[in-house]
Parts: structure tokens; C-alpha cells; sequence
């Protein structure tokens, strides 16, 4: 589950972001858990250990966010920090802080989708990934994937879920995206997670969740080398 904190005290942006989050995760199919602080002095205070922070610079009352970012980086904080502002001049003095991004008000929803887009990559890079569907863009785990099969001309996302998520992405395209020696090709067209393979017998490959898929004569050398040196390295 993605950890997200929103601080600002604007209650009328902390509504506002939580609203597009949320929307976010039921687009995305991602869990996404969100904390709000009207204070960075809650935030700093609050030790706690978040994925992605949504930072207001200027507070009333109060020190500003640029400060509350340098703190809790000297705490040790890593989150990916995203600074709200109505001036864009700030950024300079933002990147002090390690900001990843900026969102400058009035916040749009696409702004703030393109955004949380940019953190996930960055944080699940290699895990995480991006299908695009007719239904719009999926964020998949890698190792929620059993395999990928191409029927009818479409890839078929086949998930541990029992999800199936159809894409005309090509399948060279959705294996670039994926871990490195995590997946590997049985068949034509079939792209298997090793991670998910329960037994190898002969000619076919039994999952986890008890699908056969058939092992081709021309793969069967690849994957068997593949499947035991993710054996030997995991």
C-alpha cells in the first residue's frame, strides 16, 4: 500500500487532493492511504514514514513548508516530496529540500494524476507495471502478473487475482517494462512470471494457481536456464 501525507492549511486543497487521490487509486487499481496535517509542524512532529508528501511552501502562522521539508530530511525522511505553491519562483529554494515535483495553484486534476504518475514510477521502478487499456492506464505489480498471453491479437495480462487486463501494447514493450530475469517466454507469444512456477513437467509449465500453459520445443532450453538461475538467485 502507497503511504501519502497531504499538508496544508487550506482545508479546501486537503479535500481537493484527497478527492483526486482517491479517485486515482480506483482508476490506477492501486491502494493508496492517506494522511492529512493541517501544520508542518504536525508533519515534522509525526515521524512517520510516508511514500509521497504533498507540501503547502507558505503557511500561516506557522514556518513554511520549504523549512518543514529541510527538517524532515534531517530526521531521515525519504518520501518523494511534491511542493504546492502559488508562485513558481519558489521551485529554486524547493530543490534545497529534495523536492521531486511542484504543483502550483489553482491544482487540476490531470496536474495532480500526472504527478502521483511520476512518484509511482519513481518509487516502484522496475515493479510497477503501467498497462494501458481501453479502459485507461492499470498499475500492475510485476510479480502480481502470472503471465502474458497473446489471444486474438491482444496481449492478455493474466494477474494472481484471477484479473485479466487486455492491451495492444506489444509484448516486447511490456517486457522491457518489467524486473530483469523475473519473466520468461514458454511459448510463442507467452511470457511466464518464474516466480509463479510450482512445477516443470516435460512439455508444461504448472503455476501456482494451478493453470498448464505448454512449454514449445523451441523455448524449452531458455526457460529451464531461466527458471534455475531465478531459482539459484532468489
Amino acid at each position: 500500500m502507497l503511504q501519502l501525507c497531504i499538508c496544508d492549511d487550506d482545508t479546501n486543497i486537503l479535500n481537493m487532493l484527497e478527492k483526486y487521490i482517491m479517485e486515482y487509486s480506483f482508476q490506477k487499481n492501486l491502494n493508496i492511504n492517506v494522511i492529512k496535517y493541517s501544520s508542518p509542524e504536525c508533519l515534522i512532529d509525526s515521524n512517520s514514514s510516508f511514500d509521497i508528501v504533498f507540501l503547502d511552501i507558505q503557511f500561516e502562522n506557522s514556518i513554511n513548508g520549504i523549512d518543514a521539508a529541510k527538517a524532515i530530511r534531517r530526521n531521515g525522511n525519504k518520501s518523494l516530496i511534491v511542493f504546492i505553491t502559488v508562485h513558481e519562483g519558489f521551485s529554486i529554494k524547493g530543490y534545497e529540500a529534495e523536492a521531486f515535483r511542484f504543483l502550483v495553484k489553482p491544482l487540476g486534476k490531470d496536474e495532480v494524476f500526472n504527478v502521483i504518475d511520476d512518484c509511482v514510477r519513481k518509487l516502484y521502478s522496475g515493479t510497477i507495471v503501467d498497462i494501458k487499456t481501453s479502459l485507461g492506464d492499470e498499475m500492475v505489480k510485476a510479480n502480481d502478473i502470472l503471465y502474458v498471453l497473446i489471444s486474438n491479437r491482444k496481449r492478455v495480462v493474466n494477474t494472481v487475482s484471477g484479473g485479466k487486463l487486455e492491451t495492444w501494447m506489444p509484448l516486447k514493450e511490456i517486457q522491457a517494462a518489467l524486473p530483469p530475469n523475473l519473466f520468461s517466454m514458454a511459448q510463442q507469444g507467452c511470457l511466464v512470471n518464474l516466480d509463479k512456477v510450482r512445477l516443470l513437467n516435460g512439455y508444461r509449465v504448472c503455476l501456482v494457481d494451478g493453470t498448464e500453459l505448454t512449454l514449445s520445443r523451441k523455448y524449452k532450453e531458455s526457460f529451464i536456464r531461466d527458471l534455475q538461475g531465478h531459482l539459484r538467485h532468489s
